[in-house]
């Protein structure tokens, strides 16, 4: 998400409270003509320029609640798969399901508009890990690292939020839910895995947690996450 009027990007790594943040944005700016649809800020033709004029902000969550929010997100998975046998296959469950080459894009694809890359790598832009993504894999190929002035967590959603607000000369306002994941408050109706969960470390293998630790291990190191148990 590019404002010019503001000069900041909003850089908007999937499953991060990503749509409450946008839509809170355009509702602030008063942009009515579009909807905040979380995918589509992938279209933004962004530039190193602009990267560093404006203000540059993201939002990181922990992997390990990252991939468990996903799962629940997703009913082809939710519905037919237990959590711990999806973990180390999410990708293949990604590609069988959205059957697209999506690693050997036309080169057109890759180079002409933000449009097409955004049309052709759709869902697949929430596999990379976080730190992927904000270099640009499965977008626009622009390693944005260099240009982050806050990081935001989602773990600290709406104070960090706050501050942005603050930094971008707009009012704060408190973050809706949006694209929530079911929880425990839900109606949860789930035969593969049919018990509530407060904290994704109730649903962890010993295995998969490792497998997070590895597979993630960028950003593990790159922004000071731990598995956490309650």
């Amino acid at each position: 998400m590019v404002n010019h009027k503001h000069k900041f990007v909003y850089i908007h790594v999937p499953k991060t409270a990503g749509c409450s943040i946008g839509r809170t944005l355009y509702k602030s700016l008063n942009i009515v003509d579009k909807r905040y649809e979380g995918f589509k800020i992938h279209h933004d033709d962004l530039t190193k320029e602009i990267l560093e004029e404006y203000f540059v902000f993201t939002f990181v969550r922990n992997p390990w609640d990252r991939i468990w929010s996903q799962y629940k997100f997703r009913p082809f998975l939710f519905d037919y798969y237990p959590f711990n046998d999806v973990v180390p296959n999410l990708e293949k469950h990604f590609k069988e399901y959205y059957i697209t080459d999506v690693e050997n894009p036309h080169e057109r694809v890759r180079f002409d508009t933000a449009q097409l890359r955004a049309d052709w790598y759709a869902e697949f832009v929430h596999l990379p890990t976080q730190t992927e993504f904000l270099k640009g894999k499965y977008n626009d190929g622009i390693d944005k690292f260099p240009y982050l002035d806050y990081v935001g967590r989602f773990e600290n959603l709406q104070n960090d939020f706050d501050n942005i607000c603050e930094k971008i000369g707009i009012a704060p306002v408190k973050l809706p839910h949006e694209n929530i994941s079911p929880t425990i408050n839900d109606s949860w109706s789930n035969p593969i895995e049919p018990t509530p969960v407060n904290h994704y470390s109730e649903v962890y293998s010993e295995k998969n947690i490792e497998y997070i630790r590895k597979k993630y291990n960028d950003d593990i190191m790159n922004f000071n996450y731990e598995y956490e148990k309650i």
